[in-house]
């Protein structure tokens, strides 16, 4: 493409106007740059902001000449900004990505940045396609409402396509440490914010996410935020909320770390949460809110969520069960590790004729027993069994069915002495619940003596006490029995109303057999 042919495209309104190239030249010109003369304009060409005289000692006008390098590369068709390493100050202004131009920096030791009131770095917003770009190896370091602005808000414009982002760092104090909305067919990979300050969400996945895999996000050691990962299908970034819902994506090996809350779903569709890491999280999974719009088709694949156990941590008080669900529909959990999860008593039966029976009492968050469940029912019981223990000074009454078997562990007096203080679930659901199936859990279960105990995952289940009786539907698949004999444990809702489930296993000849039991109240986290 000649000179001539350049000039005319400014002259015939293109991206920038027919005063854009000599604007453009003169900006460079005064902060000591200039276009190199290898940038012949053509697409794809590769420019160093060195040849455009910054130096990288955060120069109070690198602003200025980064952005008129951006309008003029993507007017040209593109091209790609290298960043040698060193401080790039945007003062208070925010960097706009333009369509075709990609910046590329040389480590983690370049930096950009900024202190504002507004967003650090941000896609265009403009009509017309925006994409065709990638920004990696950067730190964005500084203050203000978005470190990261990776959203096309105007549902007029094609959102951002073919758009690769990975090894970004965070520092500083934000807001938002990153925000993602109306993004398909791209890449983002590698964010982190470890050793930021993050008031709200260190991560925000908003509306119009379609189709897309988030792979390797990560929260480190930001202290204070509320959120980790907020998600939120119908989530509008800006005033007009015209953006519809966003549909089918997939997170990959996000670590949460700190927060009150490590992936909260207040709205989603079709999303998989595939391996995720959870450490010093008050309530590491939310999926589903009431007042939002139903959550739908959410999986979760294994991982380890891991609760608080840092009091010093902001959000220590309120930590939570690993997992709750409300106002979702066909939500399926995979491989759940409960490790850690509760701090259970062990129950003793005796007398009543018969033998086998098993369960525990589960402590609360005040350090005294929330509640008892069964675990195995036993068999031959004639008449009810004395159950008991010896640590926490409660008392407890067992009630037989019609095949004598022992369903259900009544508190009878709470003790006063204190246990362990843990949540009393690691799984728990609310109101709008249809369709949580829990799959193969791994139910690694631990006593108030820190011992682990392996058992059925019927302790680490329970419901919220708002709950209405049209909530429920708990599956449980493939959990281990957990009776020395290696039997598989189901649970299935016995039909109408209620929170009462049959847990069921097939012995040696065949037979089904099972016992119904209700699924206990916990309190609010």
């Amino acid at each position: 493409m000649t000179k001539n042919a350049i000039t005319r495209r400014w002259a015939i309104g293109g991206m920038a106007s027919a005063t854009a190239a000599p604007a453009i030249a003169q900006t460079l010109s005064k902060n000591g740059g200039s276009l190199p003369a290898a940038w012949s304009g053509a697409p794809g060409a590769a420019v160093s902001v060195s040849e455009l005289g910054l130096s990288g000692n955060g120069a109070p006008r690198d602003h200025e000449t980064l952005q008129a390098a951006i309008e003029t590369m993507s007017a040209n068709g593109g091209g790609t900004l290298y960043f040698p390493d060193g401080t790039y100050n945007l003062g208070n202004r925010a960097l706009v990505l333009r369509s075709g131009v990609s910046l590329i920096g040389n480590s983690g030791r370049t930096k950009l940045l900024y202190n504002g009131n507004g967003k650090a770095v941000m896609l265009d917003d403009r009509v017309g396609k925006h994409g065709d770009l990638r920004f990696t190896n950067f730190t964005i370091d500084g203050s203000g409402q978005d470190a990261f602005y990776c959203a096309v808000n105007n549902v007029k414009a094609y959102g951002g396509v073919n758009i690769d982002v990975s090894n970004i760092n965070i520092k500083g104090k934000w807001n938002n440490g990153a925000t993602y909305a109306n993004l398909y067919g791209s890449s983002i990979s590698r964010i982190s914010t470890a050793g930021s300050h993050i008031l709200n969400a260190c991560h925000r996945i908003l509306a119009t996410i379609n189709g897309m895999v988030m792979q390797n996000l990560y929260t480190g050691g930001s202290r204070d935020h509320k959120y980790c990962f907020y998600i939120d299908g119908n989530g509008q970034a800006n005033p007009t909320g015209n953006l519809p819902q966003g549909h089918d994506n997939t997170l990959l090996g996000c670590v949460a770390q700190g927060g009150q809350y490590g992936f909260y779903v207040r709205q989603a569709s079709s999303l998989n949460i595939i391996n995720p890491y959870t450490e010093e999280v008050a309530n590491p999974v939310v999926i589903g809110e009431m007042g939002a719009a139903r959550t739908s088709n959410v999986a979760i694949y294994g991982g380890g969520l891991g609760h608080v156990t840092d009091p010093e941590r902001p959000y220590f008080s309120q930590r939570g069960p690993r997992i709750h669900v409300e106002n979702a529909q066909h939500t399926v959990i995979h491989g759940l590790d409960c490790l850690q999860s509760c701090s259970l008593i062990p129950l003793t039966f005796r007398g009543g004729g018969g033998r086998g029976a098993r369960g525990w009492a589960s402590v609360g968050k005040d350090g005294k027993v929330s509640h008892a469940i069964v675990t195995f029912p036993g068999s031959d019981y004639t008449s009810a069994p004395d159950v008991s223990e010896t640590l926490s000074g409660s008392t407890y009454t067992a009630v037989l069915d019609g095949n004598a078997q022992v369903v259900r562990v009544i508190v009878r007096s709470v003790g006063t002495r204190l246990q362990t203080a843990a949540y009393p679930a690691a799984v728990t659901y609310g109101d709008g619940v249809q369709g949580l199936i829990i799959d193969a859990p791994y139910a690694r279960l631990m006593r108030v003596d820190a011992t682990q105990i392996t058992d059925t995952i019927i302790p680490a289940i329970g419901r919220r006490a708002s709950t209405s009786k049209a909530s429920g539907g708990i599956i449980v698949t493939s959990d281990f029995l957990g009776s020395g004999t290696g039997e598989a444990l189901d649970v299935r809702k016995v039909g109408g109303t209620g929170h009462r489930h049959f847990a069921y296993w097939r012995d040696e000849s065949g037979v089904e057999r099972g016992w119904i039991f209700e699924i206990p109240v916990v309190a609010e986290p």
